[in-house]
């Protein structure tokens, strides 16, 4: 049996550890985007991740933080694939 991309996801995020911040760009291996999209939907939706902006989520526990540099980064990053 295979796994589902979202456990592919998640357990890629896991892996990497708390404070890692990502776009679906960082999946792009594991499926086709419009799948990775969803998956990240759901996992949003399950609380397992965040959302910080369009295209960037974040895998971290406790309050929102203001913008970080990485967090900028990682949108330059995505505008970027554009």
């Amino acid at each position: 049996m295979t796994q589902s991309t979202e456990n592919k996801v998640i357990s890629r995020i896991r892996g990497t550890g708390m404070g890692w911040e990502f776009s679906p760009r960082d999946f792009l291996d594991l499926g086709e985007r419009p799948t990775i999209d969803s998956a990240l939907h759901r996992l949003v939706q399950q609380g397992k991740i965040r959302r910080v902006i369009r295209g960037v989520y974040d895998f971290a526990r406790g309050p929102f933080r203001r913008a970080t540099r990485v967090t900028i980064m990682t949108f330059t990053k995505c505008q970027a694939a554009r």
